[in-house]
């Protein structure tokens, strides 16, 4: 991966993290660190309150055809072509949830200013980075009980 994808990918994660952070109310959110105006914090809420309603719907499906993928991968009577479009359906409905996310993440990008967007983009990687360590921590922790 070339450094430019490195970047864009980094920045794109880091302004999702941020709009997701502003959904869930974090006390401790990066949000905080990016001294949003208030003018900000209500075109951020306005974003995220456009599509609940259709995410939930796609969310579900998604879950439903995952039930029904990992029912059919258990059954020695399904056929592979079945279990293919299954396959198929479940990578679409994700792929489309994950351009329905990218065009939020780009709104809510519109609105920070550059220095946001990266401050945003160094907060991320700081959290993803200490998720990570944690992680291992814990899987060390459970080897050894």
């Amino acid at each position: 991966m070339t450094i430019f994808k490195k970047i864009i990918l980094i920045t794109i994660t880091s302004i999702f993290f941020i709009g997701s952070a502003l959904a869930q109310g974090h006390e401790q959110s990066p949000l905080k660190k990016l001294d949003l105006t208030p003018k900000q914090l209500n075109q951020i809420s306005k974003i995220r309150q456009d599509s609940p309603v259709h995410m939930r719907s796609l969310m579900s499906k998604l879950h439903h055809l995952k039930k029904e993928f990992q029912t059919m991968l258990s059954s020695i009577m399904t056929a592979p072509q079945l279990l293919k479009n299954k396959f198929n359906e479940v990578k679409t409905l994700e792929r489309k949830i994950a351009q329905v996310k990218f065009d939020r993440m780009l709104k809510i990008r519109a609105i920070l200013t550059p220095l946001q967007i990266k401050k945003a983009s160094y907060l991320f990687i700081q959290t993803s980075s200490n998720k990570k360590r944690q992680h291992r921590k814990y899987k060390e922790r459970s080897k050894h009980e």
